[in-house]
């Protein structure tokens, strides 16, 4: 089996080539459910972020397929808007950080032509995903202690970014592992995936704690 790109975005860790079918079917399943999700999100959910992971796999791999075009050079740009969209979402996104994090980028995509070594988009992309991972902790955290709500919703979001950290820190310091914890990490995304294909913010589980166990209350 060939292995072209860790995917940092997480439906899928492999793009293969086709004498594995296995893995080839599984990939394609991938981009099928996970263009389920911004229909459900829509009017109701974090509607462009998913919009964003559901397109980024089949453009990446049709660029590769099509032009030969290595799939990261795309998934870079995509980790960026995905960033702003997430911050965004979550009432977050200020112009000071539009600027910061684009001359992060442009700076990092200078590195990476000039010395020629993906491991920098990766990086780059992992720190945006990190970012990202923490900035909807606190927003699970804000709705807890303000809302005195607990949002199933938003802990699904942490969790599935925290496979995409694990996913980054195998890909950067290529740590030698079994398939098994890889096709862990993507079997539990398709159960996350299933989860978003069901619920949006308005319509998943959620839950009143003690109010004792708040800060604030509503």
């Amino acid at each position: 089996m060939e292995i072209i790109l860790s995917n940092i975005h997480g439906h899928v860790l492999h793009l293969v080539n086709e004498t594995n079918f296995v893995s080839k079917l599984f990939f394609y399943f991938n981009m099928f459910i996970w263009f389920l999700p911004p229909f459900r999100q829509y009017k109701g959910g974090f509607f462009l972020y998913f919009l964003i992971l559901a397109l980024t796999d089949p453009i990446g791999y049709l660029l590769f397929v099509n032009f030969k075009i290595p799939p990261y050079y795309f998934y870079a740009p995509s980790s960026l808007f995905l960033f702003f969209v997430a911050l965004w979402y979550t009432n977050v996104l200020k112009p000071v950080i539009i600027l910061f994090n684009s001359i992060v980028s442009l700076a990092s995509a200078g590195l990476f032509i000039v010395f020629h070594d993906v491991r920098i988009l990766i990086i780059l992309m992992a720190y945006l995903q990190l970012v990202i991972f923490f900035n909807f902790i606190i927003y699970l955290v804000r709705k807890l202690f303000y809302r005195n709500i607990f949002y199933s919703y938003l802990l699904v979001l942490v969790l599935y970014e925290f496979t995409i950290i694990i996913k980054s820190i195998l890909f950067i310091f290529q740590i030698n592992t079994t398939l098994f914890l890889i096709h862990f990490l993507n079997f539990f995304e398709i159960i996350i995936c299933f989860y978003f294909i069901i619920f949006n913010l308005k319509t998943g589980p959620r839950f009143r704690p003690p109010k004792q166990y708040t800060l604030l209350s509503s």
